[in-house]
């Protein structure tokens, strides 16, 4: 995987949890007990502890998804 990708996966999971934290009336600073992605993004492995300590999160998981969900 090219950091090209990588860097496009990463803006694309970040836009989505500050989507969602937005439509929820949340500041971004609320911690998040899971996000589960899908399996496309798996190219971020390397990145996880990057994403949990930006977005305070406890838990990332992969599954066989579609969309991102994320659990408050």
């Amino acid at each position: 995987m090219t950091k090209k990708a990588k860097l496009k996966s990463l803006l694309e999971v970040n836009s989505q949890i500050w989507k969602s934290k937005r439509e929820k009336g949340l500041s971004l600073k609320v911690g998040i007990k899971r996000i589960e992605l899908p399996k496309r993004y798996e190219n971020l492995k390397g990145l996880l502890g990057d994403l949990k300590a930006a977005h305070n999160v406890k838990e990332i998981i992969f599954s066989n998804i579609k969309e991102v969900k994320i659990k408050f």
